[in-house]
């Protein structure tokens, strides 16, 4: 009787320390916890990074679309005008709800486009480029172009160094076009997400 009893009590020992305690229940919570927590970030910063770079390819199509359209006109508006300090469009220019009447380059100065559209005034992703929507079924219904915005600047660039501005009242034959597609937050403001700039040089006559 005695070696049944230290044998059940040698059993009732093990099973105690296979056990776990509430501070080692704690722990392997807390470091549960906080293993969630990395994985979490690591997939937030990911999803982010990913959205950043949707963002950033939307914006620089846009650009790249907005100055091929602006490199279709002239530079001027004739002889004189290619070194006129008033950059941007004529009353007549700006009387039409498009920019169908935009003729040359500085034209664009000022322009201020939101949501993006094409020259007729068709929104972009409707637009078939002829001046009309395309088939409903092939148009795109995109929320993310809702939020975009497109703004247009022209400018002189000193011909020695074509990233910088002349001065102030002074003229050249190079003109800095520059389209900035900014998208809009939940907040309401604008942030840059793309810009691209291109220098248009004017050859006067011999």
């Amino acid at each position: 009787m005695p070696t049944a009893t230290r044998s059940i009590g040698s059993r009732r020992k093990a099973a105690r320390r296979q056990s776990f305690s509430l501070v080692e229940s704690l722990l392997a919570i807390a470091v549960a916890a906080m293993a969630g927590s990395a994985v979490l970030a690591g997939v937030y910063a990911a999803v982010h990074s990913a959205e950043l770079s949707i963002r950033q390819a939307v914006a620089l199509a846009i650009a790249e679309q907005w100055l091929d359209e602006i490199y279709g006109s002239r530079y001027s508006e004739g002889e004189l005008a290619p070194y006129t300090l008033a950059l941007g469009p004529e009353f007549q220019e700006r009387a039409g709800s498009t920019r169908a009447a935009y003729d040359d380059l500085d034209d664009y100065h000022g322009l201020v486009c939101q949501p993006p559209t094409d020259r007729w005034g068709v929104r972009i992703g409707r637009d078939d480029g002829a001046g009309t929507s395309r088939w409903e079924a092939l148009a795109v219904n995109w929320p993310l172009l809702d939020a975009v915005r497109v703004e247009c600047s022209v400018s002189y660039a000193r011909k020695d160094d074509f990233r910088r501005p002349v001065s102030a009242g002074s003229v050249s034959d190079y003109r800095a076009i520059e389209v900035t597609v900014s998208f809009r937050q939940p907040d309401g403001t604008f942030v840059p997400v793309g810009r691209l700039r291109r220098i248009a040089a004017y050859l006067p006559r011999l």
